[in-house]
């Protein structure tokens, strides 16, 4: 009787073993992303399982959800939130959010306890679940498409909507941005490499990769101004709740999310890189 005791204890502290670190391992795959009011915040990608935590007083002005990323945790103000992702997408937090654009085909799971302003549905195979406690005061979805078919849980959801357009009409095109005036150079702050074996470069997503081995004076020296001017770099790290600067001799962590601060010649611009290490 003493065995089979000792052995059911040893079965129960090995599922509470596994099941802490199965929760762990999920905990710390979460990239966290800290905005505060001296940051200057542009259009952000997010790719991988993020946290953002953005000061009340902030807004990003466009966010856009991309493969790879597959929970988002959002404590922030968003102006339009595009979610593009190939793979399903768990949205969690407390933000508000002006406008979602639903561009993915796939399961979106709504799961946050902000405002949502509005919610336009693009593609017609996207899925949306919409979980107690999300309100949201306009829904879109495409001509000819049903809400119980885009929301699939509808039936306990339909009283967190206050305005359904129920495919009577076709979501608006986004309007065609004016095109505006040739900005100062001395305003400009993107960047390029001299070396890609040292640092790429991609504006699109906003990410710079870095190699491991080298420090960040040799990065420094390795990036320049895309139209020649004189940019200032500072390059930082988030742990934990706190941001630290990087000194010249150090290499960039490849475990804690960091980024780069560029400044303008003239300082009336601050822009940001992602940055991506690799060995």
């Amino acid at each position: 009787m003493k065995s089979i005791t000792k052995l059911l204890v040893f079965v129960g502290f090995t599922i509470f073993l596994f099941v802490f670190q199965s929760s762990f391992a999920s905990a710390k795959d979460l990239s966290v992303i800290k905005f505060e009011k001296s940051d200057h915040i542009e259009d952000i990608v997010i790719s991988e399982d993020s946290i953002i935590n953005v000061e009340n007083s902030m807004m990003i002005p466009y966010m856009k959800i991309k493969d790879g990323a597959e929970i988002v945790e959002l404590n922030a103000t968003v102006d339009i939130l595009e979610v593009a992702s190939k793979n399903k997408v768990v949205l969690n937090g407390k933000g508000n959010i002006n406008k979602i654009i639903i561009t993915t085909g796939n399961e979106v799971i709504l799961n946050t306890t902000g405002n949502i302003n509005k919610i336009e549905v693009i593609n017609k195979d996207a899925r949306l679940v919409v979980s107690e406690g999300t309100k949201i005061a306009k829904l879109i979805i495409p001509e000819g498409s049903k809400v119980t078919d885009i929301i699939t849980n509808y039936k306990q959801a339909k009283d967190r909507f206050e305005n359904i357009s129920d495919g009577t009409v076709k979501p608006k095109s986004i309007p065609k941005p004016k095109p505006e005036p040739e900005p100062d150079p001395k305003s400009v702050t993107k960047i390029i490499s001299r070396d890609i074996n040292v640092v790429k470069v991609d504006e699109l997503t906003g990410f710079i990769s870095v190699n491991a081995s080298e420090t960040v004076s040799k990065i420094k020296e390795t990036i320049a101004s895309l139209n020649g001017t004189n940019q200032s770099y500072t390059f930082r790290i988030n742990i934990g709740d706190d941001n630290y600067i990087y000194t010249d001799s150090d290499t960039i962590s490849h475990i804690y999310v960091s980024w780069l601060d560029v400044v303008a010649e003239d300082g009336s611009t601050k822009g940001q890189y992602l940055i991506n290490v690799t060995q």
